[in-house]
């Protein structure tokens, strides 16, 4: 047996397509995608139902392959899922994709309170506190 680690953001089949559009490009269009503020194009509009489909399949892919393996996965679908409802961006389809993934087999979460998740991400994220408070309360 052998173990397996995947980050929330090494998408499994979107990654192709980043690779040929550059990846300072991607984290940019990344993080206007998950803004608060910025106006939602089409593109942002559909984020939510590529990266939930390119999840459900990335997990099918490790349960049909690496079954006798321990995968880790930085973070599981919920995470993007509560990020996905803070923004306002998770329509009914996009949360019964995620309803209908294989469910861990263990599930770690690390908690920390939305004070001192704001504080670490306020550099780099512009969410509000109370995003962090809805999202703590969910994942709770």
């Amino acid at each position: 047996m052998k173990a397996t680690y995947r980050h929330e953001y090494n998408y499994f089949i979107l990654k192709y397509f980043f690779k040929i559009v550059g990846k300072e490009t991607v984290e940019e269009k990344r993080r206007s995608l998950l803004s608060t503020s910025a106006r939602k194009t089409a593109l942002d509009k559909l984020w939510p139902y590529l990266v939930s489909i390119d999840a459900l399949l990335l997990i099918l892919w490790l349960k049909l392959t690496k079954r006798r393996d321990v995968v880790i996965l930085d973070r599981f679908l919920y995470d993007q899922l509560v990020s996905f409802e803070g923004l306002g961006v998770a329509s009914k389809v996009v949360e019964w994709l995620y309803t209908i993934a294989p469910s861990p087999d263990v599930a770690v979460v690390l908690s920390v309170s939305p004070e001192v998740a704001y504080e670490r991400k306020r550099n780099t994220h512009r969410y509000p506190l109370q995003f962090y408070r809805r999202g703590n309360r969910r994942y709770l």
